[in-house]
This record gives structure tokens, C-alpha cells and sequence, in this order.
């Protein structure tokens, strides 16, 4: 956000920007629909989007926005569940199993509305799907059957240097965002972590084989996060931070026909840059002052590992103050 002033995050800010993605690819003819968790502001503003199935966890600004998931839950169980009654928080590292049956999970959810919307689109216009998977953010509450598979695995060391002895302070909060647990506390919410990611790779998978049985032809895919999770680093929590775990995100981008198998590029890029890529997907030419780049030269391998590829050297980031003054940083990075 930073042509718009935003040099981090904070609640109840309009969001008020020209050229907005889901409103460039609909003004190109696709038809334009998202599913899950967005921070828009105001709430279920679409920006652009023809349709909205919105899930914001517990927030609600104004007390008159409607969680589509928990209406949804709720008209499937005849009222009787509700997701916070985990106890949970959405921003806790605790954890612990889901209490909802898989198929009622809000990544399932995701994913089931999504071949909702696949099955019912318009078949004579092309589409822009944007899946907002809201876990692994917390609360940490994979379902059963993936906390039972990933309860024993063995665990990586936790990273923690020696300059992090001033967060290694006994945790006096359940959100805390530094401080140190017992092992077992950490050791439960790291693979619970584990095992939501295997919960959105299988729910994934269910949205690839409704695409892959479609009849017009396959479907260019971006995955991508907006931030990680600390999950014990550093004794941090939370998000926000230069470390690697908060601030290095996977991105995966498969364009039929054009994406080798396997393919990697080491060049540093940025989230602004995805908003360039699907332009250059959809044949759309990018605005003026769009500050990202088309990655698709980096699916090609001969330029694979070239630090220069996009001609960025290096990434700066920053991100201002959020749980304490002393998070305010700044950042560079070469990609290693």
C-alpha cells in the first residue's frame, strides 16, 4: 500500500484506490468473485468484485456486517455450531483441534464455495476466482484427522538467536506476540500449523479437479499469502516483523503452457508484483503507477536465478509500529 500511504496495517480505514485488480480484469469481460477473509473497509465492500462471500473471523465493525461462513455454518447444523465456540482467539497460540466436523471447516469452506461458483459461473465470459483461505492464521484449529496425523511428527529446531534473549520474557497473554511457552505448548501449536497447511493443500486439490474436469480449457493459478507466522522464532508470534517467518511467503504461479516442471527462480519479488503477473495473464496492460512487475519472465529458465531478472537487485520493506513501538522496522533482502 505504500502509493497510498499505508505503511502498515490498521483497522477501519477506507480503502479508497483507482484501478483496483478485481475491477481491472471485470472491466476486461471476466467475471470477477471472491471467497473468504479480504480487510476490505468498509465491510463486504466488493472493490471491484462482482460477487463477495465474505468471512472476517469475530470482526465486526459496525454490528451490522454479515459473516457469510457463519451463516453458512449455521443454516448447515440447524444453529447448533458455531466456530468460536472452539474458545480460540484469532490471534492466540494456542491450539487445538477443530471441533467442527471437516466438511464444516472454514478452509473447507473456501474451497466448497469455490466449486460452487465453478459449477454456476458464467460459461460465456472468462473468470477471476480469488480464494482467501483465512488459516493457518489463528486460531490454530486444524480438523481432526489432520491434528491426529501430524501429532507425533518430529519437529525442526525453533530458530531463535542470540540477539532475541529481550523477547525470551515469561508469556503473560494467551495473544501474546513475544515471550516464551513450555516446549509442549509450542511443539502443539507448530504442528497443528503443519497440519492446517496440509488441510488447505487437500482443499486446494478439490478445487484443481473441478477445474482440470472443465470443459474450456485449463486455468492459469497464482498461490501466494499475504504474511507468515512467527509460531515461536525468535520467541515472536504474530506477523509483521522481517524475519523470515513472518515476512518470506510462498508463491507458486502455474500458466499452462508455459511453466516448466519444477521450475524455480531465486529473483526477490514482492506482492506488488502479483498484481502485474495476472494483469499480463488476462492481457491487460498494467496502469502507470502500478509499482510491481510481471513475473512471468521468471518462468522461463534460462533467466532462472538471475538476482537482476526484473532489474531489483533487492527488496525493501518496512512496516510501522503495530504491537509495541519497538516493531516499527525496515528491511533488504537479495532473496538469501
Amino acid at each position: 500500500f505504500t502509493g497510498a500511504g499505508r505503511l502498515g496495517y490498521q483497522d477501519r480505514v477506507p480503502w479508497r484506490y483507482a484501478n483496483l485488480l478485481a475491477e481491472m480484469v471485470g472491466n476486461a469481460g471476466y467475471q470477477t468473485h471472491c471467497i473468504g477473509k479480504t480487510h476490505f473497509y468498509p465491510q463486504r465492500a466488493h472493490l471491484g468484485f462482482d460477487s463477495l462471500e465474505s468471512y472476517e473471523g469475530e470482526q465486526n465493525f459496525d454490528r451490522t456486517y454479515v459473516n457469510d461462513y457463519f451463516t453458512w455454518l449455521s443454516g448447515r447444523s440447524n444453529g447448533a455450531l458455531e466456530e468460536s465456540a472452539s474458545g480460540l482467539s484469532h490471534n492466540s497460540w494456542v491450539a487445538r483441534p477443530s471441533h467442527l466436523p471437516e466438511e464444516l471447516h472454514n478452509n473447507t469452506w473456501v474451497a466448497t464455495r469455490a466449486i460452487e461458483f465453478l459449477r454456476r459461473r458464467d460459461p460465456t465470459r472468462p473468470f477471476f476466482l480469488n480464494l482467501s483461505f483465512h488459516r493457518t492464521h489463528p486460531p490454530i484449529d486444524p480438523p481432526k484427522a489432520y491434528w491426529d496425523e501430524f501429532k507425533d511428527r518430529p519437529l525442526p529446531p525453533t530458530p531463535v538467536g542470540e540477539w532475541a534473549n529481550r523477547y525470551a520474557v515469561p508469556m503473560d497473554d494467551t495473544n501474546g506476540w513475544r515471550g516464551v511457552i513450555s516446549r509442549t505448548a509450542l511443539d502443539r501449536a507448530r504442528r497443528a500449523y503443519y497440519a492446517q497447511i496440509a488441510h488447505i493443500d487437500n482443499q486446494i486439490g478439490r478445487v484443481l479437479n473441478v477445474l482440470a474436469r472443465q470443459s474450456d480449457g485449463p486455468t492459469a493459478i497464482v498461490f501466494t499469502s499475504d504474511h507468515g507466522e512467527m509460531l515461536g522464532d525468535h520467541h515472536l508470534y504474530r506477523k509483521s516483523y522481517a524475519y523470515e517467518g513472518s515476512a518470506r511467503v510462498p508463491l507458486i504461479i502455474n500458466v499452462p503452457g508455459r511453466t516448466p516442471d519444477g521450475h524455480t527462480c531465486a529473483s526477490p519479488v514482492v506482492l506488488q508484483d502479483v498484481y502485474a503477473t495476472i494483469l499480463e495473464i488476462a492481457g491487460i496492460e498494467p496502469p502507470p503507477q502500478a509499482e510491481g512487475v510481471s513475473l512471468l519472465p521468471a518462468l522461463d529458465p534460462e533467466r532462472n536465478g538471475s538476482a537482476r531478472l526484473f532489474g531489483r537487485p533487492f527488496v525493501h520493506g518496512e512496516h510501522s509500529a503495530c504491537y509495541d513501538p519497538a516493531n516499527a522496522m525496515q528491511f533488504l533482502t537479495d532473496g538469501t
